[in-house]
């Protein structure tokens, strides 16, 4: 039996598909750094803000305040009550599109003036709910509330 070592086709392949591997890992890495550096640039992370907040805006951070079982419901009906719009006629379809007209309101005072409101009205269960969410507000405001990765 005569053992030829000269043509080893075997070995020949494997070292071009080594370079080939080599290339193509190469290629990935870039395209990983070039997908990291452009999802930092279009990253952008919110702060709360009570005093400049649209009624959408204030929903979505009640919203994720009760999924993370930071708030009660109790607690999220003073802020509901802050962004509900009821219509004069009694309709209902001004609230759907006052709901994203993108107003911006100061829920802070907002709350305040419903304290005096309540206190002039001598109703002690308005007063307590809304001296709750002024306490909440200010104890989130300039928080992180999300990461807008589309920004």
């Amino acid at each position: 039996m005569k053992i030829d070592a000269t043509n080893n086709y075997f070995y020949t392949n494997q070292q071009t598909n080594s370079s080939a591997v080599s290339n193509n890992t190469a290629a990935l890495s870039t395209a990983i750094n070039t997908v990291s550096t452009s999802r930092t640039e279009f990253s952008e992370t919110k702060q709360a803000d009570f005093n400049s907040m649209t009624n959408q805006e204030m929903r979505s951070w009640v919203n994720e305040q009760l999924r993370n079982g930071e708030m009660s419901l109790d607690d999220s009906r003073a802020f509901m009550a802050m962004t509900m719009r009821i219509p004069v006629n009694g309709g209902a379809g001004s609230e759907l599109q006052a709901m994203n007209d993108g107003e911006r309101f100061n829920f802070m005072q907002k709350a305040h003036d419903g304290v005096q409101a309540a206190l002039a009205r001598n109703d002690k269960e308005s007063v307590r709910m809304l001296e709750s969410a002024i306490s909440l507000m200010q104890k989130h405001q300039g928080k992180t509330i999300g990461i807008d990765t589309l920004a």
